[in-house]
Formats: structure tokens, C-alpha cells, sequence
């Protein structure tokens, strides 16, 4: 019986607890648009570039804009799982004899997953009030570009790594039957950067080969539009250009040939179009 005291004394202090939070499903789609080069000695070796596809998932956890409670502080939790495809992408670069090559069913793909975690305080400006949320997480990258094709000598290339969010999210509290923008900014860290290429599909003489991918810091810029029709549902618009980077990989060898992964760098464009259900 003893061992059940400490139990039932947490469950009395949680439960006699009040909650000041309240947590948002966002769901819509994503597209967007994304360029991608790869550079040697300031001259662009080859780019990647076309609308992309996409789908959005977002839960977010804050504080309850219409408690009484006087806290002006509060936990605050985000998920977001993105999904973004095209097979008409545009490929220009060149052969590896140095003639000009252009197609346009480029294949790609790429998830994105990441978790974030912050702290708000509560800032007064003459219009109202604005959550201030300091925030960092981990997320999670994986692009698949390209696919095998003899003809053209194109062949798919796998980029995975984790990134750290360091960023701080401004929003006003929000309404019913009102129109809120806010604005999101955030420094991307990345590690475990690494590169597949498919090179083995392309001839059975060559290997696959594995790179690691020096990176810089990378940054992303969200303006969130959101429009509360009630205390429940909500529509959403939020533009967002994200940056990556990547400077040239070490030598490797394959089929007795050395070879590596130019620098390289990634500019997208994305609207997160979305409801969303809050309870």
C-alpha cells in the first residue's frame, strides 16, 4: 500500500491542476517551388529546379488564448511532417564529357520531419498582445533526386541528414472571427550529412559510392496568415523560404575512378495551405 501513495499523491496534484493549453491539428497541401545548383570555382556546374507537390501536417501545443489564468508564460510543442514529390523537374547541366544536357522528368522526393519545443512570454504592444516563443527541436531530411537512365547517364542520388532548429516564433493571440499574421525565423543546423549515388544501376561496373557532405548553417523564413472562424477551426496560409548549403565533398573511388560532390547550395519556396482543428 505504501507504494501506492507517491502514485495517487501525483495523480492528485496533476489532476487538481488546471490546464491553460490547447492543442491545434493543421492538415492541407504544400506546394512549392525549388533550385538547386551545384557550383565548382564560382561556376555552376549543373541545377535542379521545378514546382514540387506537396502535403502538410502540423500539431501544435500552446498556451490557451481565452483562460483566465494570469500566467504570461507557457510551454510550447510543434510537429510538422512534410511531403513533397515531382517527376517534372528540370535537369540542365552536362555530360561527363562536357557537352550540354538538358531533360525535364527529373524525378524528386522529399520527407521532412521535425519536433520542436519552446517557451512563450507574453509581449503587449499597443495592437494587443504577441506570443514570443524561443524555440529549438530536431528534424529530420531525406531528397531523393534523379532516377536511372542509360540514355542521358542520369542516376539517383540520395541526401539524408538531421538538423537543430534554433528559432523564434512571434504570433498574436488569436480570436475567433479574426485574421492574425505573425512571423517565424529560424537558424538550421545541420548534422550527419551524407550523400548515396546510385551509380551501380547506372553501369554494374561502378560501385555505389557513400559521401559526407561539409555543410554550413542553413536558415528558414515562415510568414503564418491564419484566420480563426471560431474557437475551433481556423484556416491557414504560410508562405516559406527555407536555405540549405553544402560545400565539396572528399575523393572517393569507384571502377578505379576518383570522384566527389561539387558544392552545392538550395533555395525553396513552399505555401503551407491548410484548416485546422483545435480542442
Amino acid at each position: 500500500m505504501k507504494k501506492l501513495i507517491p502514485v495517487a499523491l501525483i495523480l492528485a496534484i496533476f489532476l487538481s491542476t488546471p490546464i491553460y493549453a490547447q492543442t491545434t491539428l493543421f492538415v492541407g497541401l504544400a506546394p512549392g517551388h525549388f533550385q538547386y545548383k551545384e557550383k565548382e570555382h564560382d561556376t555552376t556546374l549543373d541545377k535542379d529546379y521545378g514546382f514540387l507537390i506537396g502535403l502538410n501536417a502540423t500539431v501544435l501545443y500552446a498556451k490557451d488564448p481565452y483562460s483566465t489564468a494570469h500566467s504570461r508564460q507557457a510551454w510550447w510543442m510543434r510537429g510538422n511532417l512534410n511531403f513533397a514529390f515531382t517527376h517534372r523537374a528540370t535537369y540542365k547541366g552536362q555530360t561527363q564529357s562536357g557537352d550540354p544536357l538538358k531533360f525535364d522528368d527529373e524525378h524528386e522526393t522529399v520527407y521532412m520531419f521535425e519536433g520542436d519545443l519552446g517557451y512563450t512570454f507574453e509581449a503587449r504592444v499597443p495592437w494587443g498582445i504577441i506570443n514570443v516563443t524561443p524555440y529549438t527541436g530536431v528534424g529530420y531530411r531525406r531528397w531523393s533526386r534523379g532516377q536511372t537512365d542509360t540514355d542521358t547517364g542520369n542516376y539517383k542520388e540520395v541526401y539524408t541528414w538531421g538538423f537543430v532548429p534554433l528559432g523564434v516564433n512571434m504570433f498574436p493571440q488569436a480570436k475567433p472571427e479574426s485574421w492574425l499574421i505573425g512571423l517565424d525565423l529560424a537558424v538550421l543546423l545541420p548534422f550527419s550529412q551524407r550523400l548515396e549515388a546510385h551509380l551501380h544501376d547506372l553501369n554494374p561496373v561502378f560501385e555505389d559510392v557513400d559521401f559526407e557532405l561539409p555543410s554550413r548553417p542553413g536558415f528558414r523564413i515562415q510568414v503564418p496568415l491564419l484566420f480563426k472562424s471560431s474557437s475551433k477551426w481556423s484556416v491557414r496560409f504560410v508562405p516559406m523560404y527555407t536555405y540549405w548549403s553544402f560545400d565539396q565533398s572528399g575523393f572517393k573511388e569507384t571502377a578505379g575512378s576518383p570522384v566527389y560532390e561539387p558544392a552545392s547550395a538550395t533555395h525553396r519556396f513552399q505555401v503551407l495551405l491548410g484548416v485546422g482543428y483545435t480542442w
